[in-house]
């Protein structure tokens, strides 16, 4: 049962320089009874941000770009949450702000994002480290990445990104556990967040990213009506205090015994670390996000032994000709041969029963 439902929405919002177009942005905000904003690109300064603390939304976080008319990214929470305050860390380049908090003492890290066009694969790797070094408690994730991470579903054209960096993200957030919700609750429907008249091509750039183990607290997510902006909101209904059934993970200390599951974790390491171990990362960094890309490849390998014990169990060799039978139908025939003969009188010299 849910008794704190939490609705937020994500939208760059191209500007919000202009009072008028602010006020109707956050009348729009409130219509739609979000309790959590997230906006990118507003291009105000810090004072200006601080002018959208209205209409109930009490709490107002903010990056803003040095020049004050460029990026900037704001996290807005209503007053009707039982917001307490914990922490915040951003960049002095209006590109992103994470936030943690507590509603209801329930933790929350609200991470919020804008990566400019043309970034390259530093940055998308920064944030995505951001979710597993600094996140406490519920992450939820939003932004405009700018980007599309399945180019056939994601955009009308199809075309992929010749840099790649799409792919890297899809392996990053795959090892860290992070999921594009939208994706997760609509995995094969097209639906798209932006138009670009310069190349004709609608394009999905807009996301809202959680943990796996985190999606049990998702109700739905949708991708809103382009209205106030020329990017549509993308819009999330969360369940924070639902639980999910297992939250603790363990390691299965059987799969060292394995002397090729060692050498190929030890290679892993090594394959990390060298396209990791840069001098922007610090240690802690390299290391709790090393954490999590081994977690996930244990988490992997541990299913496919699972399945193979599986597979083991529905074998059985035929005592009539040794060979291995793998069909229910021909194991079910062993079975009925053998207790033939088990339970079958034997033959006498005396052709007397026993």
């Amino acid at each position: 049962m849910c008794s704190r439902s939490v609705k937020m929405v994500s939208i760059n919002i191209n500007g919000l320089h202009n009072p008028v177009k602010r006020w109707k942005a956050l009348s729009k905000f409130k219509k739609d009874k979000a309790q959590i904003v997230f906006i990118q690109e507003t291009h105000l300064s810090d004072s200006e941000h601080e002018k959208l603390n209205k209409l109930g939304f009490k709490h107002v976080f903010y990056s803003s770009h040095n020049s004050g008319r460029r990026r900037g990214v704001a996290i807005l929470v209503h007053g009707a949450l039982n917001y307490e305050h914990i922490s915040e860390h951003k960049d002095k380049e209006g590109r992103y702000i994470m936030v943690i908090g507590k509603i209801d003492g329930i933790i929350l890290s609200l991470l919020n994002v804008y990566i400019p066009p043309g970034s390259n694969w530093s940055l998308y790797k920064q944030i995505l480290e951001l979710t597993s070094t600094r996140s406490q408690g519920i992450l939820l994730c939003g932004g405009d990445l700018n980007l599309t991470l399945n180019a056939e579903l994601d955009s009308s054209n199809g075309k992929r990104d010749a840099r790649n960096i799409g792919k890297r993200m899809v392996h990053l957030m795959d090892d860290l556990g992070l999921v594009d919700v939208w994706r997760d609750c609509h995995s094969t429907d097209r639906e798209y967040t932006h138009y670009s008249c310069a190349h004709n091509v609608y394009s999905r750039l807009d996301y809202i990213f959680m943990f796996k183990n985190d999606l049990c607290r998702l109700k739905n997510c949708e991708i809103g009506p382009c209205t106030i902006s020329d990017h549509n909101p993308v819009y999330a209904n969360i369940c924070l205090n639902r639980k999910n059934r297992s939250t603790l993970w363990r390691l299965n200390t059987n799969i060292l015994n394995y002397p090729d599951i060692k050498e190929r974790l030890k290679k892993e390491i090594e394959e990390y670390l060298e396209y990791n171990d840069k001098e922007e990362v610090s240690p802690g960094i390299l290391w709790d996000a090393l954490k999590a890309v081994i977690r996930g490849k244990i988490i992997g390998i541990s299913s496919y032994l699972k399945k193979q014990a599986e597979r083991t169990i529905h074998k059985i060799k035929n005592p009539l000709n040794d060979q291995i039978e793998i069909e229910q139908g021909k194991i079910q025939q062993c079975f009925l041969d053998y207790y033939k003969t088990l339970y079958s009188q034997p033959h006498t010299d005396n052709n007397q029963d026993i």
